[in-house]
């Protein structure tokens, strides 16, 4: 962390995004979803970490610290669920796949 760092504390989190063609096909469906249903609007992603408060220079240190070993991972969609809260109100739940 940046000792001279007075930014002020935010909430942060880190997620995975599917690539493109899958991303894009999410966007679609999470749209018809929200014109039907209303519900926030925000990115096709799987949460790898949920909401953590930090500041600025102490959350990209723990980030590039965490993400140097991580390799991009396949998962399946093995369900879907609904949360209790706004932002999670209808989700896939995910399994890593084997590594080919």
């Amino acid at each position: 962390m940046d000792p001279a760092d007075q930014s002020p504390e935010e909430v942060y989190s880190v997620w995975a995004l599917p690539p493109a063609p899958i991303r894009d096909r999410l966007r679609r469906i999470m749209e018809g979803l929200r014109a039907a249903h209303g519900g926030p609007a925000f990115e096709p992603h799987a949460t790898v970490v949920g909401d953590f408060r930090s500041r600025r220079s102490a959350a990209l240190e723990v980030l590039r610290t965490a993400a140097a070993g991580v390799q991009p991972y396949t998962a399946r969609v093995t369900g879907v669920a609904r949360g209790s809260f706004f932002y999670q109100c209808v989700y896939l739940l995910l399994e890593p796949t084997p590594e080919h």
